[in-house]
């Protein structure tokens, strides 16, 4: 009788132990961050659980807000710091009257807005993991306090959406579509303007100093197609240094037969 009793303890432990070793760190499940399902659920929830609002600015054709999704709002520590956010992804091209609201042209930018409605975070560009966890823990003393920042917008007011429809005619529309969040689109409008030949080049240099990046990008990737040219030119530098970049480029143009 006790021979048995020990087999069944000895039984058991080893189907504890096999259940332990099938409960490891891979199957416990990732913490993520739960983005809001639009930007005015996502306002209504943290006006009503008061708490402060993470909103991020991005596009599909922007490369380094892709990075930022797979590099930053991956990351524990960011996602740990994040628990006391309401957050909320808005994509520019199907909110346009939300990034016209609060005067976003550039991105990657996220922005903090605290219990008080004030914008007390305002970032551009791409933030690696640990600095941008340096700066949300520094804003911490600012998400409940009146700070005398900048106020969110209250209304948003509609933007009217055009239908995407690439005309032979090389006016404005076809410029924003160098910049377009259907690849098809951008595609469409940049064959248009490469098909024009180098006598495009000069009209395409100047939409590289366009306020859209998605446009910018677009007309850098023309640029490269029609004039090989071995210049740099990057469509997410700040104005000064893309109006020097730019200068070079069609000086270049010039001295080329």
């Amino acid at each position: 009788m006790a021979k048995k009793k020990r087999i069944l303890v000895i039984s058991l432990l080893c189907a504890g132990m096999a259940l332990a070793q099938g409960q490891g760190p891979e199957d416990t499940p990732k913490p993520t961050i739960r983005w809001a399902s639009s930007y005015a659920e996502g306002m209504a929830a943290a006006k009503a659980q008061n708490r402060p609002v993470l909103i991020k600015f991005s596009a599909e054709w922007c490369k380094w807000c892709e990075r930022m999704d797979v590099e930053v709002f991956v990351d524990v520590p960011v996602i740990q710091a994040l628990q006391r956010y309401t957050c909320i992804k808005v994509d520019v091209d199907e909110r346009p009257d939300v990034a016209m609201a609060y005067s976003v042209r550039s991105l990657p930018r996220v922005m903090i807005i605290n219990t008080h409605q004030e914008i007390v975070g305002d970032w551009l560009g791409y933030l690696r993991p640990d600095r941008f966890l340096e700066m949300v823990v520094d804003l911490a003393p600012a998400l409940h306090t009146k700070m005398g920042t900048l106020m969110a917008p209250k209304a948003i007011l509609p933007v009217p959406k055009a239908e995407p429809v690439v005309s032979v005619d090389l006016t404005e529309e076809p410029v924003m579509n160098l910049g377009h969040k259907d690849p098809k689109v951008r595609e469409k409008a940049i064959a248009l303007w490469i098909e024009r030949g180098k006598e495009a080049l000069p009209e395409i240099l100047g939409h590289l100093e366009h306020s859209y990046l998605g446009v910018r990008i677009g007309a850098w990737k023309i640029v490269q197609k029609l004039n090989g040219s071995k210049l740099a030119f990057d469509p997410w530098a700040p104005l000064p240094k893309r109006t020097a970049m730019i200068k070079t480029l069609k000086d270049d143009l010039v001295l080329q037969p």
